[in-house]
């Protein structure tokens, strides 16, 4: 399942503390969603009011980070282009270290503990 998806602006929302809204209170809540013409991003699954985001601007902002566009057709690619943008960003992000440099780092704390204990 997408991350995002473009709001309907007919179906409920969930938000990550539980409420449920329906179209007319999300509206309420964020006045832009009910202006015509603007696209509105929300998440993906059943907890779909973890963002809202106004999809032009959202898609521009991605642009200048970087992410590459250039095979997007529909607006559902451009927001799976966004999620792998995403992702492939938070896994360069993401330092993963190895068991070996984990003992190596434990080898050397004992070495420098037993210095001490020396002096």
């Amino acid at each position: 399942m997408s991350r995002y998806q473009i709001w309907d602006k007919t179906s409920n929302v969930i938000t990550p503390i539980g409420e449920v809204l329906t179209a007319e209170q999300w509206k309420e809540r964020y006045p832009m969603a009910g202006v015509e013409g603007i696209d509105l991003i929300i998440g993906g699954g059943t907890i779909n009011g973890s963002v809202c985001m106004e999809y032009t601007q959202t898609v521009e902002l991605f642009a200048k980070a970087g992410c590459d566009f250039s095979a997007c057709t529909t607006k559902q690619e451009y927001l799976d282009a966004i999620e792998a943008f995403e992702d492939a960003q938070n896994a360069a992000s993401a330092e993963v270290v190895s068991a070996e440099e984990r003992i190596a780092a434990a080898l050397e704390a004992q070495n420098m503990m037993a210095l001490e204990d020396v002096e």
